[in-house]
């Protein structure tokens, strides 16, 4: 049930990305945009890869070889017309607590 949810809430925000991509590419006032990233953390990319909708189209991305000297080889995938990428980067406060600047099981784009 847990990913059904998921699904359901991935399709409902890929849909609203895909209304907000066209406002942005209608708002560049002439900048030329050609692509659109969305850094993710890993709780949201681990669900993302493993639920059955994308599963077997993540397998067969993951399979074609990264050329590490080549290539970028952190975790991404491209799908629905969007490159998601883990992102684990976090921040050292004044207080000394750290904080992720992606949060779990969310996404930026």
């Amino acid at each position: 049930m847990r990913k059904k949810s998921f699904m359901r809430t991935l399709i409902v925000s890929l849909a609203a990305l895909s209304a907000a991509i066209g406002t942005a590419q209608a708002d560049t006032l002439g900048e030329a945009m050609t692509s659109v990233h969305a850094l993710v953390s890993r709780e949201f990319f681990d669900k993302l890869i493993a639920h059955p909708e994308t599963e077997e189209a993540y397998k067969f991305y993951a399979a074609t070889g990264a050329q590490p000297l080549r290539q970028d080889v952190r975790r991404n995938f491209p799908f629905a017309g969007i490159v998601f990428e883990e992102y684990a980067g976090t921040v050292t406060l004044s207080t000394k607590a750290t904080e992720r600047l992606v949060p779990a099981n969310e996404g930026i784009a």
